[in-house]
């Protein structure tokens, strides 16, 4: 009999394929591939130059998060190898490596690896939701019921930002509120309870010795020049492949595909549904059929080049230091 687990694995990868052989039976794939070869070296390499800054940033921030107890030229190595399996990896499971490769590498405890990932994420979140909401009252062309659901939308996730930033704030109370419930449904004493009340309260000891507020400036403009340096180097690679809409219209809609890609979408390395996604959010704002789709499969396909190519590097840098890239999981 199957195991759920492999079930699952084989689903994700069959969802993955029918959206790839759909998607492709749309287009020519000469076009495609003829868009991608016709990519100037020149935009490529901006396009690189400015994705490896985004990497830089994300290693100072998390250097921040540290109380700059590990430098960010001994975090970017990390940064590398983690994002390379963020991209690769379904669900975003990747980001578990970052955990392991900071307690592995640097001692340091699993609730402070997730609570620095989790302060750093959320920082994020609140980011790109400015900018959303920022570059929505600038986009022009789309559909009027695409604009009434922004709405909807706005609300959803300013919602959500809100309750995240309680959390930072009121995480012990949260933690006691849970706590009483696993005691009145008599599943304190169980291991999965025990471990889960034990990681909350390193996760909260952790958020507090951060130290947010007192970072909170720093974070927040890091975490803005972080996000406007990416999507840039987004722009600029999208112009190279032909791509003609407005700047807002492109931010607009590669914030919505963030995230969208926070949830958990199954496929192979992003391909299948990350396109799909692609496709209903850009035809809406001015793209094609045909140029949304190509245009998805060869940013998802640079992406993964650019993601490769330091994932590489950074593995090369924890080589050094006896880490190697295929023993994450292991």
């Amino acid at each position: 009999m199957i195991q759920k687990k492999t079930a699952y694995k084989i689903i994700t990868v069959l969802i993955g394929i029918t959206f790839v052989v759909f998607l492709l039976s749309r287009i020519s794939v000469k076009d495609l591939l003829s868009t991608l070869f016709s990519l100037d070296p020149l935009i490529l390499f901006t396009g690189f130059a400015l994705y490896s800054c985004t990497y830089l940033l994300r290693a100072f921030r998390f250097s921040i998060l540290l109380n700059r107890s590990v430098s960010v030229r001994n975090l970017l190595p990390i940064i590398c190898v983690h994002n390379f399996f963020v991209n690769i990896l379904p669900s975003r499971t990747g980001e578990v490596s970052y955990v392991y490769l900071l307690k592995k590498i640097h001692a340091r405890t699993t609730g402070e690896g997730i609570a620095t990932l989790v302060v750093a994420r959320i920082f994020d979140f609140i980011t790109v939701i400015i900018l959303l909401f920022f570059v929505g009252l600038f986009i022009y062309d789309v559909p009027d019921t695409f604009v009434d659901f922004l709405w909807i939308v706005y609300f959803f996730l300013f919602s959500l930002v809100g309750l995240l930033i309680s959390l930072i704030y009121f995480g012990q109370s949260v933690l006691i509120f849970l706590n009483k419930c696993m005691f009145y449904l008599k599943l304190d004493k169980t291991k999965l309870a025990i471990f889960l009340l034990q990681k909350g309260d390193e996760i909260i000891q952790s958020i507090k010795r951060i130290n947010v507020k007192q970072n909170a400036i720093s974070l927040c403009i890091v975490s803005l020049s972080i996000w406007l340096v990416a999507y840039t180097g987004f722009y600029v690679i999208l112009m190279g492949l032909g791509v003609s809409l407005p700047v807002q219209n492109v931010i607009f809609g590669a914030v919505l595909i963030l995230l969208a890609g926070v949830l958990p979408t199954p496929g192979i390395a992003g391909f299948g549904t990350g396109q799909a996604i692609w496709t209903v959010i850009y035809v809406p704002l001015g793209m094609t059929l045909e140029g949304a789709i190509i245009s998805g499969f060869s940013w998802h396909i640079v992406l993964l080049l650019f993601s490769l190519v330091l994932g590489l590097l950074g593995s090369f840098m924890l080589r050094k230091q006896c880490i190697s890239i295929f023993k994450i999981f292991i």
